[in-house]
C-alpha cells in the first residue's frame, strides 16, 4: 500500500483485471492522475476539466479493486 499512498497525485497507468457479464475476465488499463488510496481501493481520475471555467468539472474517476491490480506504473 506504501507505494499507493507515494503515489498520491501522480499520472499513472494501472492494469487490472475487471469483471464481464456472460464472458470472461477482462484485462484493462487506465491512465489518469491517482487521487484516493484505502485499503480495498484506489481511484484514478482519468478526466477532469478546468474547474475555474466550467460550472460542472465533468471528472471521470475509476475505483479499482486493489486485489484486482496486475500492473502499477507512475508516469509523471
Amino acid at each position: 500500500m506504501r507505494v499507493f499512498k507515494r503515489s498520491i497525485g501522480s499520472i499513472v497507468e494501472c492494469t487490472f483485471d475487471d469483471h464481464a457479464m456472460n464472458a470472461a475476465v477482462i484485462e484493462c488499463t487506465v491512465w489518469g492522475k491517482l487521487v484516493h488510496v484505502d485499503a480495498k481501493q484506489i481511484i484514478i481520475k482519468s478526466w477532469e476539466c478546468d474547474k475555474e471555467n466550467h460550472a460542472d468539472p465533468n471528472n471521470e474517476n475509476f475505483a479499482i479493486v486493489k486485489s484486482c491490480i496486475k500492473r502499477f506504473k507512475i508516469l509523471r
